[in-house]
């Protein structure tokens, strides 16, 4: 049974590696993944769903891409904190779906120690 405290979190991304890397930080830092999707669509159905305190969201990914799902995320619930996630060396891109409503961008390309201090923080900001 997960603990009160836990922050739940759900992540999106076509990258099978990046699901298995991201998931083991999260659940190292105390976080329940509550799912992981492969694209924009099933990451939305499992929003829907299970509707996480955090989401980390791919920016390129088949059928359904980051911002499309941002946007759907953002209509459903206007409170949502969703992070994204991108290997795109674009701070436009990224900057874009901070004005779409997201809270911030995580580079993919990060060393690990590095991902995980980010994720510690995304995570620690979810309790202000």
């Amino acid at each position: 049974m997960p603990q009160a405290n836990r922050a739940r979190v759900l992540i999106i991304d076509d990258d099978a590696d990046v699901l298995d890397m991201v998931s083991a930080l999260l659940g190292a830092l105390g976080c329940d993944v509550v799912g992981m999707a492969k694209n924009g669509a099933e990451g939305y159905d499992l929003f829907k769903a299970q509707r996480p305190d955090l989401t980390l969201l791919d920016i390129q990914m088949p059928v359904m891409d980051g911002l499309e799902t941002l946007k759907k995320i953002r209509r459903t619930d206007k409170e949502a904190a969703v992070v994204m996630l991108t290997s795109v060396d674009e701070t436009v891109v990224a900057e874009h779906c901070c004005h779409g409503g997201a809270k911030g961008w995580l580079r993919k390309d990060m060393s690990v120690e590095e991902l995980s201090q980010s994720l510690q923080q995304e995570v620690n900001n979810l309790a202000k």
